[in-house]
């Protein structure tokens, strides 16, 4: 639900989705989802270490979003019910870290 709600907000912040050719992922841009947190590696060498963990629930647009979570229902629901939600939890964001290093 929040990164439904991001995605919205960052093209509610855009005024609409950016033309295909600038965006093939049907989504806002580049600037709108760096004010929201992309990863940015001159900002996080300038301290804002937040933008390690704001970028797992960004996305680049409504193809990206689904595709995230098609894989999530389908893998992740079988993995919860195998090692519970606080593992699955604990695995979500130490991923997410480790994909923004």
């Amino acid at each position: 639900a929040v990164d439904v709600g991001m995605l919205v907000y960052c093209l509610i912040v855009n005024g609409g989705f950016e033309d295909m050719s600038v965006n093939p992922m049907l989504g806002p841009a580049a600037s709108v989802l760096l004010h929201a947190g992309a990863k940015d590696v001159q900002s996080i060498r300038s301290g804002e270490y937040w933008r390690f963990l704001s970028p797992i629930i960004l996305h680049a647009g409504i193809f990206h979003l689904l595709s995230n979570l098609v894989v999530q229902l389908r893998l992740g629901k079988d993995l919860e019910e195998a090692i519970g939600t606080f593992r699955i939890a604990g695995i979500y964001i130490v991923a997410g870290i480790g994909g923004n290093l």
